[in-house]
């Protein structure tokens, strides 16, 4: 037989009916030679790799080696894709094209907002060389040194020769999350802030920071009344504006000065609360000014951030002096000259998302770059239109840095002889790692030419030659892991594919039929085995397989002739019972279940006195020849139940009516004190209908439930007498407050019911060891759902102990829910009128006030600072970091809401300058070595008597408070 290229794509092997053909006439025939050949799939055509079309593995081919790993030795993939994956990228696509091309930022995750705003500071040859002159790094640890790390990135932007830079040192030395997207203006104050702090505390008179960076603002205050002013004086590192509905940069600033009229400030002079005018005046601008545009609003409405996105233009070149006041002006006009140096943008259409951009004016190109985190590219023109946008889409400009245009920068800048030694070793590690990748990459080719040669030469003699009948038998995983070059091969494992009688297994899934040739290659290469030959096929196997192929045959047919006669049959006088429930079963399981399936096929027909059972629905009447077949095959040692013949157990037919008897009289029992009972099954379980001047009994709440069920389920056995002890603490008195049930709206959520003196006595007539009795006294009751007045007698009496650690213990559990509907009532609400703020929210103990605040915002549209929450309208719920538990809510109360008397929400337009996330949850730089220890409230926090919110912005007078007043973020 000539070998042939299976491309059938069914999931049936093209020479299956081959094989059926073949096993039926094997069947009828005593065990040879030809079942043994048959059985291993020595006859199957062996199947060969094509080039021209699809290739099908069959795996219960021993000789089809397709689609085993081989695909990696024929794969259009290049020997140059191989050596590019063992080797890594070629350095040589790494190195600059060009030497006046600027170095790039490697993104990390989430930090193209430091990548943009590095390169911006980069930019700056002043700042750059006075990074470059710390000397006071952490020598024992340079890896985490901040500055030193700032100095090594500083140094391979400038003197670099690759196209970017992997920033992840300078992240790890921050220990900053470099998944978690930040705000370019935040770091930016963060960083800033961190260098002035480090060299101030340092000692160093020489502050670049404070030279570059740090301007001068004068806050100043009128107050109305006695005229009198106040000057404080701040410094600032950026100028934070606000653009909402302005469109000009100068526009902004001036907005930025104008006056703004304060109440209820505290004048000293007059030691009162007065109204004051207050203004900011320009005093100093340093030589790198820094303009943030506050495009991240607040929306008190939403409780959330929303982006500004509107254009807004700036010039190139500007100049500050309109923008002070005359006694302000202590230097020549050409000093407050300003041009444009760097721009950087946002990209993106809403405030939890998005990717930051700079755009910077190189001096030596005298052109404008952008740099995209990797990718730094010269732009043509000057990328912003007099419209403020980029020509391109929504790259917004967020910052934009001006550079003084008479400030004199340094000639050229030099980092550190260490880092200097340290940017050229790497320099030259790439530059040599770029000259030897040709000879090593040739070297990889070569190898990986000569061992694919190799591996296919060995592959294409796997299959056995037609003219010889010596082969060998292979584990096919071990096979498969020798063609992929799987890591770690080891010798071969022929165990696998042994029987149990040390021969070759008869499951052609696991074993492949290979050539005596590449037998001693794989053997003389690896090693292992045990060896496998022709010689080894296990005729034991082949005879166990053949016999339960005919114990399958033959049980199949059995089955077929016993649904065939069933299937049509009326009973007649020479039927026999079975039990339907194991016919059933029986027809449903599988044929290779069936020698070992449950033998009782009487089961559930029979009952205990060895008799038919009454229950007619439990049998089936099968015809003789059914029964006596499985009588046969199961072995019965007994005499079935036949048709007509076969009477029905006569002490089971009596017991059966006994207990419809009994089933009847309880059914009676049940109805007549469903009937005498009727009055504790109210309408309406929540409420309470009692008349004042009356006796009333309690009894528990649980037996109530327990004999509802009772009457409305057969099954369900009586409740018993009424234990009335439960209700009664150890000392013989009552261990519940009655004070609490008139309170409670859902009067079913009690542990106890109050029932009439008539009820009473007719449950003792029932259960006459009912007790012991607890009557109260109703002397008045109003309720109308919780109008309260209850006055009543007891007996026994209230014992307080008891009841007040039962009301604790109540109290605890109920705190402590998931996920419950709260109802929200308005308390400024006209009770006669339909509209008001009314809602509903699901909470759990563990909400925080402000998470409430926010649910309660998405329903009514008040803002949390509007919003003042009383439970029960009588603790106000004034703490918004704390929880529902720690007020002691429980679903059962009300929290009523009441708008905030007074109203702020229109003084002030809150800016989030500061911790804008591109997320839910602010996350801010607290965990970062930026942040060194309880911030410092300097003069740019207080000024003239008030610090401004860092999420915000807006001003705080209560200088004690520890969370802004308008959006509640901590101070």
């Amino acid at each position: 037989q000539q070998p042939l290229m299976y491309t059938n794509k069914k999931s049936v092997e093209p020479w299956s009916w081959e094989r059926d053909i073949q096993l039926n006439q094997l069947m009828s025939q005593p065990v040879s030679e030809q079942h043994v050949l048959y059985l291993y799939g020595i006859n199957i055509r062996t199947c060969q790799r094509s080039k021209y079309m699809e290739n099908i593995q069959h795996p219960t081919n021993p000789n089809c080696f397709v689609s085993i790993g081989e695909n990696r030795l024929y794969s259009m993939k290049s020997t140059g894709n191989i050596v590019r994956d063992r080797l890594g990228e070629d350095p040589r696509n790494l190195i600059k094209d060009d030497s006046t091309v600027f170095v790039g930022l490697r993104n990390l995750g989430a930090t193209c907002y430091m990548n943009s705003l590095l390169q911006c500071m980069h930019s700056i040859p002043d700042f750059r060389q006075g990074v470059y002159n710390w000397t006071k790094v952490d020598k024992a640890d340079l890896d985490m040194d901040i500055i030193y790390q700032l100095q090594l990135l500083f140094a391979h932007l400038q003197l670099g020769e690759i196209k970017y830079y992997n920033p992840i040192q300078f992240t790890n030395s921050m220990n900053l999350s470099t998944s978690v997207q930040q705000d370019t203006q935040e770091f930016y104050q963060m960083l800033v802030s961190y260098l002035d702090d480090t060299i101030e505390d340092s000692g160093e008179t020489n502050n670049f920071v404070k030279k570059l960076l740090t301007g001068g603002i004068e806050y100043v205050t009128i107050c109305s009344h006695c005229q009198n002013k106040t000057r404080r004086r701040s410094r600032f590192y950026q100028l934070d504006i606000s653009v909402k509905d302005l469109f000009e940069l100068e526009e902004c600033i001036n907005n930025y000065l104008l006056s703004e009229d304060i109440e209820g400030y505290k004048c000293e002079p007059c030691d009162e609360f007065r109204h004051v005018e207050r203004h900011i005046e320009l005093i100093q601008l340093p030589p790198i000014l820094s303009i943030t545009l506050l495009r991240f609003v607040y929306d008190i409405t939403r409780g959330d951030r929303v982006k500004l996105d509107h254009q807004i233009s700036f010039p190139l070149v500007i100049d500050m002096s309109q923008f002070f006041l005359e006694k302000n002006l202590k230097l020549p006009t050409e000093d407050y000259i300003y041009n444009l140096k760097a721009v950087i943008c946002h990209l993106g259409m809403t405030a939890h998302s998005g990717h930051y951009i700079s755009y910077i004016f190189d001096e030596n190109t005298q052109s404008w770059w952008k740099f995209d985190d990797i990718n730094a590219t010269e732009c043509d023109d000057f990328p912003f239109q007099d419209n403020g946008f980029v020509s391109s889409g929504y790259e917004t400009p967020y910052m934009v840095i001006y550079q003084k245009e008479k400030f004199r920068e340094v000639d050229t800048t030099i980092p550190p002889e260490n880092v200097l030694n340290r940017v050229l070793e790497e320099n030259n590690v790439i530059m040599e790692n770029a000259m030897t990748y040709e000879e090593r990459s040739a070297k990889q080719a070569s190898s990986i030419d000569d061992k694919n040669l190799t591996l296919k030469q060995i592959y294409e003699m796997l299959p056995v030659p037609q003219v010889t009948n010596k082969f060998y038998w292979i584990s096919s995983s071990w096979l498969s892991d020798w063609i992929i070059e799987k890591e770690g091969l080891t010798s071969i494992d022929n165990s696998t594919i042994a029987c149990p009688h040390g021969k070759v297994t008869t499951d052609l899934t696991k074993l492949k039929r290979i050539s005596k040739e590449s037998w001693e290659y794989f053997h003389s290469t690896y090693g292992g085995g045990p060896v496998l030959t022709n010689k080894d096929m296990c005729r034991k196997c082949v005879k166990a397989y053949f016999a339960n192929k005919n114990t399958i045959k033959e049980l199949q047919e059995m089955r077929k002739n016993v649904q065939s006669d069933t299937l049509h049959y009326f009973q007649t006088s020479d039927g026999y019972y079975i039990s339907k429930t194991w016919f059933n079963r029986w027809e449903a399981c599988t044929i290779e279940d069936l020698p070992t399936f449950d033998k009782n096929i009487l089961g559930d027909i029979t009952c205990q006195h060895g008799n038919l059972v009454p229950d007619i629905d439990s049998r089936k009447c099968v015809p003789y020849r059914v029964w006596e077949t499985l009588a046969d095959y199961y072995n019965l040692d007994r005499e079935g139940f036949k048709v007509f013949t076969t009477s029905e157990c006569s002490i089971c037919r009596e017991n059966s009516q006994k207990e419809k008897d009994i089933q009847k009289e309880v059914e009676f029992q049940r109805s007549d004190e469903k009937y005498r009972l009727s009055k504790l099954l109210p309408y309406d379980k929540t409420k309470w209908n009692l008349y004042g001047n009356c006796d009333y009994y309690m009894i528990p709440n649980s037996w109530v439930d327990r004999w509802e069920s009772y009457i409305t389920d057969y099954r369900v056995q009586s409740p018993g007498d009424i234990d009335n002890r439960l209700l009664l603490c150890d000392h013989g008195e009552l261990s519940y407050d009655l004070d609490n049930s008139i309170s409670t709206v859902d009067k079913s959520t009690l542990p106890y019911v109050l029932i009439e003196r008539r009820v009473w006595r007719d449950i003792c007539e029932i259960y006459p060891n009912s007790g012991p009795e607890i009557v109260v006294y109703v002397k008045q009751y109003k309720d109308y759902i919780t109008n309260k007045v209850f006055l009543y007698n007891i007996d026994p009496s209230i014992c307080q102990q008891c009841s007040e650690a039962r009301k604790q213990g109540d109290l605890i559990r109920a705190m402590d829910f998931e996920r419950k509907t709260i109802k929200i009532k308005d308390g400024d609400a006209s009770p006669y009128s339909f509209r008001n703020n009314d809602c509903e929210v699901v909470v759990s103990c563990n909400t925080t006030i402000q998470e409430l605040k926010m649910l309660i915002l998405e329903k009514t549209d008040i803002p949390p600072i509007d919003q003042n929450l009383w439970l029960d309208d009588d603790i106000l719920l004034g703490e918004n970091d704390r929880t529902l538990k720690y007020y002691q809510f429980v679903p059962t109360k009300k929290i009523v809401l009441r708008k905030t008397p007074k109203d702020i929400s229109n003084s002030y337009d809150p800016f989030p300058h500061i911790g804008t996330q591109f997320g839910r949850t602010n996350v801010g730089f607290g965990d970062t070595k930026l942040v060194t220890g309880p911030r410092k409230f300097d003069d740019s926090d207080v000024t003239d008597g008030v610090w401004k919110c860092s999420a915000c912005t807006l001003d705080n007078f209560d200088l004690d408070a520890t969370h802004c007043e308008l959006c509640e973020t901590p101070r």
